[in-house]
């Protein structure tokens, strides 16, 4: 390694962890406000939420690394910008890709580092944060019922008045309707007043079964309690939290190859997957962009440059998700064109601006 590399990675170190750390905590403070405006939390621990704060921090930092980034590289190149030394290395023959081959050394590092942190610790740390937002869910909802809840338990749709937590896996339900389609036409319906759930058994208590067949009921009487054995996760039931985040590499390629044997949709796993890659990339993406807002924009103030870099970061994360949220899951675009556009089209603004620079 080269003098100039060791100044300039140098001069990105200091940018590269400040940015990192402060974006970081950012999100951890967007997610404390989000539980106590959501949830009452006065009856979970403060060290309670540290942890969970803790635990989802691997989340986060799979996307502040790349503002961190980007804050670096534009910063570094501003600076040698404004005071004139980079004018100095292009005056000695030096060409600007030169300059910047250290930045994109350096975005290729906290790529790798990107990835170790979505692929080996992200997962383990989900599967941990996960049950651990479902106690301090439970904790904090405890006697406040969900209304209107509907799911699938076996072959019943369930629709529950109201639903509420009774302590660790367990569930109250009122109110509650099933629905069964069978195959000679007839629905049947189940109505109870009341039922539970506990640690995978459901239990509806003094149910009445109605047999519909057409407009023309055919059966109306009432039966004993039912009992069915369907496991849940209560995070993911209230919740409605995703889970692609807690799988590594490999199980969502399973998955998806399961889903395409038994021809299941399985855009939004597709996407999660080429995302596992894509997503560390960006460091890498940034590395390049961040230097050419930092060209353009120094000398007209000592941030400016930094600012349209955090603008392109803006820029990114909306076209990531118009990528992903909306052309992706909604099929309009294949899944792997979903979640590396946003890498390719931001690439190729960087390099044609390196290229107008030279």
């Amino acid at each position: 390694m080269k003098q100039l590399d060791r100044y300039i990675i140098r001069e990105m170190a200091v940018p590269m962890l400040i940015g990192t750390l402060s974006f970081l905590m950012m999100f951890q403070a967007n997610m404390l406000i989000a539980l106590f405006k959501e949830y009452p939390m006065d009856r979970v621990p403060p060290r309670a939420i540290l942890q969970l704060i803790l635990l989802k921090s691997p989340y986060f930092l799979q996307m502040t690394l790349p503002i961190g980034m980007a804050i670096a590289s534009s910063l570094a190149v501003a600076r040698l910008v404004r005071e004139s030394e980079l004018t100095a290395m292009r005056a000695a023959g030096m060409a600007i890709r030169r300059v910047l081959r250290p930045v994109a050394m350096i975005g290729l590092v906290i790529a790798a580092l990107n990835f170790v942190v979505v692929e080996y610790v992200q997962p383990p740390s989900e599967v941990r944060s996960r049950k651990l937002f479902e106690e301090v869910l439970l904790l904090s909802s405890m006697g406040a019922p969900q209304a209107n809840v509907t799911l699938k338990v076996r072959d019943y749709s369930v629709n529950v008045r109201a639903v509420a937590p009774d302590g660790k896996d367990r569930l109250i339900l009122s109110d509650v309707l099933l629905f069964q389609r069978r195959q000679d036409d007839e629905v049947v319906i189940v109505t109870a007043k009341s039922g539970w759930y506990r640690e995978g058994t459901w239990r509806f208590i003094q149910p009445r079964m109605n047999v519909v067949r057409g407009n023309t009921l055919i059966n109306a009487r009432a039966i004993g309690d039912i009992l069915i054995e369907e496991k849940i996760s209560i995070s993911e039931y209230l919740s409605n939290q995703p889970r692609q985040d807690e799988k590594s590499l490999r199980e969502l390629w399973a998955f998806v190859q399961e889903g395409r044997r038994t021809q299941r949709d399985t855009k939004v796993v597709e996407i999660a997957f080429h995302n596992r890659i894509a997503i560390p990339i960006t460091c890498l993406v940034f590395a390049i962009t961040g230097p050419m807002t930092a060209l353009w924009f120094a000398r007209s103030g000592p941030f400016l440059g930094v600012f349209m870099s955090l603008v392109m970061v803006l820029m990114y994360y909306n076209g990531f998700v118009i990528f992903n949220e909306i052309l992706g899951r909604n099929g309009w675009i294949p899944p792997i064109l979903a979640a590396w556009a946003p890498n390719l089209l931001f690439l190729a603004a960087g390099l044609w601006a390196l290229r107008r620079a030279e």
